[in-house]
């Protein structure tokens, strides 16, 4: 089993990739076809949205006592992996690639 501060670390690290890739996502805009647009940009602010939400309890995984920490440690990975997914769903829609 990792410890905690492993764990924070790779999750840390994965929020970041997440975050690298939505913007590479937001810098394709003008590679969309005008009539996906208003879709794309629609994606755009959910994709955010998870992306500001999982760093959310990111922080407050980090900011937990020990007690609290396994229980919040499952919630971040769970929106890590909700946000990788739908990643992964986007550049497979709009741009036909894995984003990598």
């Amino acid at each position: 089993m990792e410890t905690r501060d492993a764990c924070e670390g790779k999750f840390g690290e994965e929020l970041n990739t997440c975050m690298a890739r939505l913007e590479a996502l937001e810098s394709r805009k003008d590679r969309i076809a005008n009539a996906d647009k208003a879709a794309y940009n629609r994606e755009l602010d959910a994709l955010k949205k998870k992306n500001e939400a999982a760093w959310a309890k990111f922080k407050k995984m980090k900011a937990s006592g020990d007690s609290e920490w396994p229980g919040r440690k499952n919630d971040v990975g769970n929106a890590i992996l909700a946000i990788q997914k739908a990643l992964d769903e986007s550049y497979s829609r709009f741009h036909n690639d894995t984003g990598s």
